[in-house]
Parts: structure tokens; C-alpha cells; sequence
């Protein structure tokens, strides 16, 4: 049996998590690595595609994994937490030790916990339908006009007035040195003119 450790990046590469230590590399120093022991990068899909389990302590490839019915084991020797980024795989029957990675008992995922965490076949797939039938009402009774949030009144001495205090002083415009020089905020919705 080959056993992979699928690393994020290849060696030298930028990661999200920054490694102490290359796993090439680990493995380059080891007198006698096991022959079956490799470390790949690449794709996860690719790995997937060709794996018989996954082994990890919390993240996204599990969920990769059980979506396509892989067994997944979830280490929880170093606990569950945010910290681990596992939590969410509480109640879904993946935990286990490291002897029982040793043991190869791999798991699938509980049926209540998959089906609280939107895994689902394909006879399930409802949203397209009820999406063209939200479409077809809308046609019949179109939805009332959605009302303003902001109002801008004011006209064009209000834009040039927002325009240059989003901008600050990137905005090089006369309009916008006007508004700014002339006018002051009375509210979040109204602008006083100095006259």
C-alpha cells in the first residue's frame, strides 16, 4: 500500500499555513524512509481520485473525501477545536487515534450528520426547480420597487460633495473642491449649502 502525504505546495512555494519544516525534506534525512512513504503535492482532486482513505486532523480535503464516499479518518490525539479547524466534524463518527490509523479503521460519515451538512445524492437537487418557480411568480406578480436606502438629495452638488469625501483628496475636480468648500453634512441624508 502507498501511503501519501499530499503537502499544499511544493517545496519553497508560498502556503496559507506556514510550515516549520518541509516533509521532503523530513524525508530526505531519514537513514531508511519506508519505500511505500511518499510526499506529492498537486492538485487534491488528483489525489482523490486515486486514494482508498485520507488521514488528516481537520480540513477541507475530509470534506473533498466524503463527498466522494472515500473513509476518512479524523486524528483527534491534538484535540478538537477552532484551533484545529474540526469542529465542524463533530457528531460525524470520524474521529479516532492514532492506533486507529495504525489499525487502518477509517470511517464514513454518519448519514444524520451528513445530511445536517448539506451531503446529499443527486435526486435531492432541488434547487433549480424551485428557483425557476420563484422566477415564474415573480412574473406573475412582480415584486414592489425596492425602496431607497440613501437618499441623495441635492443633486449634482451632493455627488460632487460624496464624490470627494470618498475620495478625499484624489479627487481633483472643481466641482468636487465646490461642493467640499461649500456645502456641510446635516444628517446622513441631507446637505446644507453655506450661502
Amino acid at each position: 500500500m502507498r501511503v501519501v502525504v499530499k503537502v499544499r505546495a511544493r517545496s519553497g512555494e508560498a502556503q496559507t499555513h506556514a510550515e516549520a519544516h518541509d516533509y521532503a525534506g523530513l524525508m530526505a534525512d531519514l537513514d531508511r524512509p519506508p519505500p511505500n512513504l511518499i510526499v506529492e503535492d498537486g492538485p487534491m482532486a488528483d489525489h482523490l481520485a486515486r486514494a482508498a482513505a485520507l488521514v488528516t486532523v481537520g480540513s477541507t480535503a475530509a470534506l473533498e473525501a466524503i463527498a466522494r464516499g472515500i473513509p476518512v479518518l479524523l486524528l483527534d490525539d491534538f484535540g478538537v477545536s477552532p484551533a484545529m479547524i474540526n469542529t465542524v466534524f463533530e457528531r460525524a463518527g470520524l474521529f479516532g487515534s492514532t492506533e486507529a490509523l495504525v489499525d487502518g479503521r477509517f470511517r464514513i460519515a454518519d448519514p444524520d450528520w451528513l445530511a445536517d451538512n448539506y451531503f446529499h445524492g443527486a435526486d435531492a437537487d432541488d434547487w433549480a426547480a424551485r428557483l425557476e418557480s420563484l422566477v415564474a411568480a415573480r412574473e406573475i406578480a412582480p415584486l414592489p420597487p425596492i425602496e431607497r436606502r440613501h437618499d441623495l438629495a441635492g443633486g449634482a452638488l451632493r455627488a460632487a460633495f460624496e464624490r470627494r469625501r470618498m475620495l478625499g483628496t484624489h479627487d481633483r475636480t472643481l466641482s468636487g473642491r465646490v461642493a467640499w468648500g461649500s456645502a456641510c453634512p446635516r444628517g446622513p441624508w441631507s446637505v446644507a449649502v453655506a450661502g
